[in-house]
């Protein structure tokens, strides 16, 4: 399992590339969302393409990130509203996440997910 370290209040942003067989994936017709939990499983955050957090760079080339700003100017909306944290807002300690990928061309919709991972947030000393 892969861990991310990264200082609550920063920006946050992983780009991924998602392979199938070691060749990009056409994710043109994919939905993808990921969440981050605690140790005991408790929602923290979600990122997702419908209200924030999952952005397709190329799809044809499987291109993506997830991307969390460090503060927000506006409240986020939506139905995750509550779980669109700044980083700012990130709790201390370790995170376990998975990225959801549902290929919405197949019939039915495939679903599959990566390997879990993990982000250790940890206090950011320069701050206001």
């Amino acid at each position: 399992m892969a861990n991310i370290n990264h200082k609550r209040g920063d920006t946050f942003q992983l780009d991924f590339t998602l392979e199938v067989n070691d060749v990009a994936a056409d994710i043109t017709n994919f939905d993808i969302r990921a969440q981050a939990r605690d140790s005991d499983g408790t929602l923290i955050l979600e990122w997702n393409e419908t209200n924030s957090g999952v952005n397709v760079t190329n799809a044809a080339g499987g291109l993506f990130n997830l991307k969390s700003e460090a503060t927000y100017t506006s409240t986020p909306t939506g139905p995750n509203a509550a779980f669109l944290l700044a980083t700012e807002s990130w709790p201390l300690g370790v995170m376990n996440v998975d990225i959801e990928f549902t290929d919405t061309s197949a019939t039915p919709d495939s679903v599959s997910s990566s390997d879990t991972f993990t982000i250790t947030v940890v206090e950011d000393i320069t701050r206001d």
